[in-house]
């Protein structure tokens, strides 16, 4: 069965190594002719990927404190669209504490810490999107959404672009038990002054075409039913490194 397969292939990927994986559901319209078909065997795909030795972080991205919103691990939604929300439904006690940029942690080798409701940097040395990069994490792209990869962020913040800053949100996050803490999340923003002096926004879709043209970006395909890209985080970063010497604004396009 396709989903057998796609399991296996992400589990192989990810046996010895973490992978954020970030995806469009059409690119797994071959797993059903319904919605709610497909909705339901990409959710067990994810969990078999687990129980399996597997590694993959899905985006269950909330923004609350930069919305003055409490943060509950349990019932907020997610901010990505309804199947990303449908699967944090499901595996709401998957969810790590980041009220900004939280994930669905389809892994047995995830901290306990970051589940753990507390003050956190989104982008920090201490950060899950941290741990994942030192330890020769991957992303994981179904129907291209590379460019969308938030943890580049993390990446600009190592090579110090000149367009983000760290910035402090205070709110209040409820535990998976119902406990409600107070606390502070650091987010490195984009500077807006910066883009509007500048007339660039941020954009990753030059890099992802530049580094598909050198060939740094892998594509494996299952028959003609699915596909997908994936790419070494420490490979985007030396990519990112040696273009930002050439071009300061290379993560950046123009704006009218």
């Amino acid at each position: 069965m396709l989903a057998d397969d796609i399991c296996n292939l992400i589990c192989e990927l990810t046996h010895n190594r973490e992978a954020f994986f970030h995806f469009d559901i059409m690119g797994f319209i071959r797993l059903g002719s319904s919605r709610s078909t497909r909705f339901s065997e990409l959710s067990n795909i994810f969990s078999n990927i687990r129980k399996q030795g597997g590694n993959v972080y899905v985006p269950s991205y909330s923004y609350s404190y930069t919305k003055d919103e409490v943060y509950s691990i349990k019932d907020t939604p997610c901010s990505l669209g309804a199947t990303f929300d449908f699967l944090k439904n499901e595996h709401f006690n998957l969810r790590t504490a980041d009220p900004i940029f939280s994930y669905l942690a389809f892994s047995e080798k995830t901290k306990e810490n970051f589940f753990i409701p507390k003050n956190y940097e989104c982008f920090g040395e201490s950060s899950l999107i941290a741990n994942v990069f030192h330890n020769e994490g991957i992303l994981i792209s179904v129907g291209n959404r590379l460019h969308y990869s938030t943890e580049i962020h993390y990446i600009e913040k190592l090579l110090k672009v000149p367009y983000r800053f760290n910035k402090s949100f205070k709110g209040k996050t409820k535990s998976l038990n119902g406990e409600l803490f107070d606390l502070e999340a650091i987010y490195y923003c984009r500077d807006l002054e910066f883009a509007e002096r500048k007339k660039l926004i941020v954009s990753f879709e030059q890099l992802m075409r530049d580094m598909r043209e050198k060939k740094i970006i892998k594509n494996i395909a299952i028959r003609d039913e699915f596909e997908l890209e994936w790419v070494k985080l420490s490979d985007v970063f030396d990519f990112v490194s040696a273009k930002l010497k050439i071009n300061s604004n290379y993560l950046m396009k123009a704006f009218l």
